[in-house]
């Protein structure tokens, strides 16, 4: 049977120690460490039979959120999404352990369309509420983490993010995490009914906690590139080959798709819908594909 040490110094102290141990990283793995008249070997160790089958999961201890608490962040958040601005705005819901009952609230933040910056400190103090779930929005985006989620969301409690808040249904994320590390979990685990498409009401005094920034700076001097999707490449009758770059942006809060070339730029759409976006995105490609374009490696593409 292997030794077991949480330190390696307490290792390399030990009188008497086994061929073979066991020691834990600080990359959260095991190592097994050999030692012998001829050397020392240390290897990750995948799986330790004496220890017992743990898997990841969570358990939900308090009483299911109230769909309703939903419906009121959701009809806040459409508040600040139309066809003329979007900004994403933030709520958190706490839970009350002297009265059983949750608490929805709108902390101090400035917003932009595409980040927040809350004072989550400002309420709730008392250690009688325990903060349960932040949530915000992702104005006419599709709902996911971004990586500055990730990088945020470091407390241990509930996450979501709402999206497509101009369409019929808006979509959302749930998830759970810790420094770091995060399980999605469904909706219905934690909430009580949800409905994303119920309108509802919300506290209009949660206007004075927002504060919109002016990002239109960000945009001067013309379109930001969101992402390059890929370049496609023609080759002609007589072997000349034509190349252009199909492209996705953002300008003043519109999503933008087409192609340029050194001879003409198309715009495919110019918008706030995602699916839109996306379905004139499909659609132009489809067109150039059937002029005989074909995807090339971006690297190789010369414009």
């Amino acid at each position: 049977m292997p030794g077991y040490f949480w330190k390696l110094r307490d290792f390399l102290k030990a009188e008497n120690r086994q061929p073979n141990n066991i020691i834990a990283g600080q990359d959260g793995r095991l190592y097994e460490i050999r030692d012998s008249l001829f050397g020392r070997l240390v290897l990750h160790r995948p799986l330790v039979p004496d220890f017992d089958v743990i898997q990841e999961g969570f358990e939900y201890r308090l009483p299911k959120i109230p769909g309703e608490l939903l419906t009121t962040a959701i009809s806040f958040f459409k508040a600040y999404c139309s066809q003329d601005a979007q900004n994403e705005v933030m709520v958190q819901i706490f839970y009350d352990r002297q009265t059983g009952q949750y608490e929805i609230d709108c902390p101090e933040q400035i917003v932009r369309w595409d980040s927040i910056e809350a004072d989550c400190t400002q309420r709730f103090n008392d250690p009688r509420y325990v903060q349960v779930l932040q949530i915000h929005s992702h104005n006419a985006m599709p709902a996911f983490f971004s990586s500055k989620d990730n990088s945020d969301e470091q407390a241990y409690m509930l996450y979501a993010v709402v999206g497509g808040l101009l369409d019929e249904v808006p979509e959302m994320k749930l998830r759970v995490g810790a420094r770091g590390q995060f399980l999605p979990l469904p909706l219905e685990y934690i909430f009580d009914k949800p409905d994303l498409a119920r309108e509802g009401t919300y506290p209009v005094e949660w206007h004075q906690r927002v504060q919109i920034e002016n990002s239109s700076e960000s945009n001067q001097g013309g379109f930001e590139v969101v992402e390059e999707v890929f370049s496609i490449m023609l080759t002609s009758s007589n072997g000349q080959k034509k190349t252009a770059k199909v492209f996705i942006k953002e300008s003043d809060c519109k999503w933008v798709a087409g192609w340029s070339s050194d001879e003409s730029q198309e715009i495919w759409f110019e918008g706030v819908s995602w699916n839109g976006l996306l379905e004139a995105f499909r659609s132009g490609i489809s067109k150039k594909l059937k002029e005989g374009y074909s995807p090339i490696p971006l690297e190789q593409a010369n414009l």
